[in-house]
Parts: structure tokens; C-alpha cells; sequence
């Protein structure tokens, strides 16, 4: 999957909005077109840098996989005891969900379905 191996190398450079430094990651009209299938319309929404203020404010953090889970360690170790990977709250799915943003449709559309079914399986538990 190539695909989704650059993603992961651009995430390890630090290329991606989120936790480190890089690329602004505003969503494609094929991002918002597989949202809104869910019901989410992500049309104005914007990613923004993590910073020191929302992590000690935050009671919970949630990352989509190890390396943002490393990354946000590594930077903020006052995080520690309050970061969880999404994937773990959906039944079925793999504890790690791919970041959709470079993903191919389908498997953004699959990373979507399985975000999606861990929010629900989040939900549940509050």
C-alpha cells in the first residue's frame, strides 16, 4: 500500500499537523465528501498544532497510532497518564487506525468507518 507507507514516512518527518510541525492538513473535497457519509461534515474544520496549554487542560487525548502516541509522549510527558488510542474502544478493529489524509479513497473511507466505530464504542463508556 503505497499510499498509506508515504503517509507514514511524511508523519515521521514531521509533516503533518497535530502533534509536530509541517504541512497544514486541510481536508480535500474527497476528505469532505467521505465524511459527510458518516453524518460529519469537516468543511470548515481546520487542524491545528497541539501546544503545551490543550495538553494540560486536556482530562483525556486521544491518537490514532504508536507514532503519535511517541511523538505526544516525547513532547509532553505530562501527557502520559492521560493518552489512549481511539482504535482500543472499537470492538473489532485494530488498536491503530491509519491517518486517512493520504490515504487512497477506500482506505480512507475504511479509516473513517473504523474512527467511527471507535468514537461509538467511546461513547459508550461515558
Amino acid at each position: 500500500m503505497e499510499t498509506n507507507d508515504r503517509a507514514r514516512r511524511q508523519r515521521r518527518q514531521g509533516r503533518f499537523g497535530g502533534i509536530l510541525p509541517g504541512l497544514r492538513a486541510d481536508h480535500s473535497p474527497e476528505i469532505n465528501h467521505l465524511t459527510a457519509e458518516l453524518g460529519v461534515d469537516l468543511a470548515r474544520h481546520r487542524s491545528r498544532l497541539l501546544g503545551r496549554a490543550d495538553v494540560e487542560a486536556a482530562e483525556a487525548i486521544f491518537v490514532m497510532d504508536m507514532q503519535n502516541y511517541r511523538d505526544l509522549r516525547r513532547l509532553y510527558p505530562q501527557a502520559a497518564g492521560k493518552t489512549y488510542l481511539i482504535g482500543l474502544f472499537a470492538e473489532a478493529d485494530p488498536a491503530e487506525i491509519d491517518d486517512p489524509f493520504m490515504l487512497a479513497e477506500p482506505l480512507a473511507r475504511e479509516s473513517y468507518r473504523q474512527l467511527s466505530r471507535a468514537l461509538d464504542g467511546l461513547a459508550k463508556l461515558l
